[in-house]
């Protein structure tokens, strides 16, 4: 009896964390929607400091975009971030927010910031990026990057 009392008592626990980490989802996704894809308008043509200083949320993990290896796109290294806000391995109800910029920081400068990937730094990412000019912002749900699709199906292998 108190076998099946205490595995009662643990899987009402677990159900109310997912249910609380589901409500977590939500309200994240609803808040980059509403405050960040909402009034885009803010944020281009200003500095990246501008959007930071808004977000009420802390990014755990920063994406480059517009570089894939080849010397050829050097330059274009760091033309665009995906900026994350969770950590779970499959989230694809999570939201995240995609910016563009003209005239980014370097190749020289930024790639010692995302790699090795163990030393990404995300304060000296943001400190690189702050005066640099927005182009594009918005909000993408995880399941529709087609980059965070790939390596969701290369986990499942």
């Amino acid at each position: 009896m108190r076998t099946l009392f205490l595995t009662l008592i643990f899987f009402s626990s677990l159900c109310f964390v997912k249910a609380q980490q589901m409500t977590t989802y939500a309200d994240t996704s609803k808040y980059l929607i509403n405050e960040i894809e909402g009034k885009k308008s803010k944020y281009i043509g200003k500095p990246f400091s501008v959007l930071l200083n808004d977000l009420k949320l802390t990014p755990v993990d920063i994406i480059q975009s517009g570089w894939y290896g080849l010397d050829a796109d050097k330059p274009h290294f760091g033309e665009g971030l995906s900026i994350y806000f969770n950590r779970e391995k499959k989230f694809s109800k999570t939201h995240f927010i995609t910016v563009n910029f003209r005239n980014q920081p370097s190749f020289d400068i930024l790639y010692p910031l995302f790699f090795p990937l163990a030393d990404m730094n995300i304060n000296k990412i943001n400190e690189a990026y702050k005066n640099v000019v927005v182009t594009d912002v918005g909000v993408k749900s995880y399941d529709q990057d087609s980059f965070s699709t790939l390596y969701e199906e290369d986990e499942d292998d």
